[in-house]
């Protein structure tokens, strides 16, 4: 899909949009956007207040994904979504397996920048004691990690339905040389190709500024939950 830069909500809208109203259910489809200001993500089943003390954020800049995981800062990273459709042969993988297909996809495109990167294996805690909930203090297994200094580069969370999977990524450009990233989402694109056995193909976005999915500001991201 063409690059987007929008407003945080309409960048988690439209994922959605994608996920429920997927105009290529046979297909894996890529996204990489942007934000129009700098602010915060977190899991679908994290608490605002706990959020916004963990960030210092407020309801302007703290957004709530449709996926879990923890908080994920979006001041100097680089975002992608798939959504692979229920009729796409990923599909039938479970979502671990994806989760470490992916990130290989990453670790495979940061060697190629002669960036030191690995998986995390989970042998080792590298946390440092921070909570789980803050996403890119706390490496689970098949996280994207530094080679050298074991500081976490990329992580993601998934929802599957019915209709589809949805994975959710960032990879954190400060631990990371600047690299050009233009050519990073073209590798990522023909390297995830090979990996699922899909040739790329650049397609026109399949919705108008009238497409919104409701559910999501009315159930993920309605006023109450500011208040719990």
């Amino acid at each position: 899909m063409p690059d987007r830069r929008q407003h945080p909500f309409r960048n988690m809208e439209e994922d959605l949009l994608l996920l429920y109203n997927n105009p290529f259910p046979d297909s894996v489809i890529f996204r990489h956007y942007g934000w129009e200001f700098p602010c915060w993500t977190c899991g679908y089943s994290q608490k605002f207040d706990f959020v916004q003390k963990t960030t210092g954020g407020n309801e302007k800049t703290i957004f709530r994904r449709a996926t879990g995981g923890g908080i994920v800062p979006h001041i100097r990273d680089w975002t992608f979504s798939l959504v692979i459709g229920s009729q796409h042969p990923a599909f039938k993988n479970p979502p671990r397996k994806l989760y470490s297909q992916i990130h290989n996809v990453i670790v495979e495109l940061l060697l190629s920048f002669d960036i030191p990167a690995t998986l995390h294996d989970c042998k080792a805690d590298l946390a440092s004691g921070a909570p789980a909930a803050e996403c890119f203090r706390s490496p689970v297994l098949s996280d994207v990690l530094h080679g050298s200094t074991k500081e976490k580069i990329a992580g993601a969370a998934i929802k599957k339905t019915r209709n589809g999977i949805l994975l959710q990524g960032s990879v954190q450009k400060s631990p990371i040389p600047d690299i050009d990233w233009l050519v990073f989402k073209t590798g990522f694109n023909e390297t995830l190709g090979e990996a699922i056995l899909a040739e790329p193909q650049d397609s026109e976005w399949p919705f108008t500024a009238a497409d919104i999915y409701p559910p999501y500001g009315e159930q993920i991201h309605h006023a109450g939950w500011f208040q719990n």
